[in-house]
């Protein structure tokens, strides 16, 4: 059976509480391992030999972090493939991908108004809807930015969940990359920019009549509209990071922790960049050196 079948048919079924986005990208890897073979790769043939090279070409072609990603999705399907008796052999020497850990990027206050002021410049309607452009993108961009949730949550979250009167919003432990439910605080300026469309007969707060992966080029128009960099590290996950940053700088970590739904604070850290901190650093408290 080959791996991209025996994910579909054997593992996904054989785990009960295995989110679809999950087993999506368990299929994501195993197809780019079969594609680098140019031929389906059956489960029983997984050994070191057949997926070292693999690794070595994906590190030439993406970055490490997604390497990384790749690697342990491959590795989690083929030890459970080796302990139910469908591979014989299991991983045996599978280097670990090492990644240049970089500062978390975050956009500042005055940036932000900058991302904002573009998205109110759009004309015209949403596909689908009688939503103005820019109504939709500046309210969705101060949900993320109140809110600190991922792209996905946000995007599922329908008129039910979402209290414009008490300035609450509930995002869904389905949608939720944790099966964590969340209840979050909305400010009254999202609020009133979520007001301007809100309606209780639609599916979703903000529908999206295009496929998924059609809104990130749309957000780098605006970044680049609004003069800002665009890069891989400046996108919609950038916001998830500016909202832990701010949170930390105005209050503590610990509250950006709780905002941003981790289990640790160590997993918070990642998403601050504590240059924005004001923290001391040695050469603000060394006693120094006289001549």
């Amino acid at each position: 059976m080959s791996l991209s079948d025996y994910i579909e048919n054997v593992y996904a079924p054989g785990r009960l509480t295995l989110r679809p986005t999950t087993v999506a990208q368990y299929l994501y890897a195993a197809q780019s391992l079969q594609k680098f073979y140019a031929e389906p790769v059956e489960v029983d043939s997984l050994c070191d030999d057949m997926v070292l090279p693999w690794l070595s070409a994906r590190l030439r072609q993406v970055s490490p972090r997604t390497v990384k990603r790749e690697r342990g999705d491959v590795l989690t399907i083929w030890r459970w493939a080796h302990k139910k008796g469908h591979c014989p052999v299991g991983p045996i020497d599978i280097p670990t991908i090492r990644c240049v850990k970089r500062i978390p990027a975050y956009w500042r206050v005055d940036e932000l108004e900058r991302l904002i002021g573009a998205c109110r410049a759009l004309s015209g309607t949403m596909k689908g809807t009688a939503i103005p452009k820019a109504a939709w993108w500046s309210s969705f961009i101060l949900f993320l930015y109140d809110t600190g949730s991922r792209l996905s949550a946000a995007m599922a979250v329908g008129p039910g969940d979402l209290s414009l009167a008490q300035r609450c919003v509930v995002l869904r432990a389905d949608a939720a990359k944790t099966g964590i439910e969340q209840a979050i605080n909305l400010s009254d300026q999202t609020v009133a920019a979520v007001a301007g469309h809100y309606a209780t007969d639609r599916e979703f707060v903000w529908p999206w009549c295009y496929s998924k992966r059609r809104i990130w080029p749309k957000l780098k128009r605006l970044l680049t509209a609004a003069n800002l960099p665009h890069d891989r590290y400046r996108m919609f996950h950038c916001l998830r990071r500016t909202t832990a940053t701010l949170t930390a700088a105005a209050s503590s970590i610990d509250v950006a922790r709780r905002q941003l739904g981790h289990t640790t604070e160590a997993m918070t850290r990642n998403y601050i960049n504590e240059a924005a901190l004001s923290l001391p650093q040695s050469a603000d408290v060394l006693p120094r050196p006289k001549f």
